[in-house]
C-alpha cells in the first residue's frame, strides 16, 4: 500500500477485489456491497439477543435494509461498510459474552424490568470497587 491514511483492512479488501476482477467500478464496489448485505443478519442477531423476539428483529433489519444512507454507502466503494460491519460484529460478540440477561433483567413472571442501563452499570461499578476495597 502506498498510503496509510485510511483503515488498511477495508482498503486491502477493496484491493483484493481489484486484483481478482480488474481495475473497474464493479471491482471497487463489490466488497462494500457484500459488507452491506452481511450487516443485515448481524443486526438481526444483535436485536434477537436484545429483545428475544423475531418480529422486532425483522423490523430492525428491514429498517437498516431500507435506509438510504446504508444503501448509498454500501454501493459507492467507501470504507464505511467495513467499519460498520466490524463494529456490529463486535457488539454482537460483546452481547453474547455479557449474557444479555444482565442488561435486561426479568422478574418472576418473565417480564422485563425497565431499569436504565446506566443505573445497572453504575451499581456494578460500585459493587466491583467495594469488593476491591474489601480485598485490600
Amino acid at each position: 500500500m502506498y498510503a496509510n491514511v485510511h483503515p488498511l483492512l477495508g482498503t486491502n479488501i477493496i484491493a483484493l477485489s481489484i486484483r481478482l476482477f480488474g481495475m473497474h467500478p464493479f471491482a471497487w464496489r463489490l466488497p462494500g456491497a457484500i459488507a452491506g448485505v452481511f450487516m443485515l443478519p448481524v443486526l438481526f442477531g444483535i436485536l434477537k439477543l436484545l429483545f428475544k423476539r423475531n418480529d422486532l428483529s425483522l423490523i430492525g433489519s428491514f429498517l437498516l435494509a431500507a435506509d438510504f444512507m446504508h444503501i448509498t454507502t454500501s454501493r459507492i466503494a467507501t470504507l464505511e461498510p467495513f467499519s460498520i460491519l466490524f463494529i456490529l460484529c463486535s457488539f454482537y460478540w460483546m452481547f453474547k459474552v455479557l449474557h444479555v440477561e444482565f442488561l435486561y433483567p426479568t422478574n418472576a413472571e418473565g417480564d422485563y424490568i425497565l431499569t436504565p442501563i446506566w443505573y445497572l452499570l453504575w451499581e456494578y461499578q460500585f459493587q466491583r470497587s467495594g469488593q476491591d476495597a474489601m480485598r485490600q
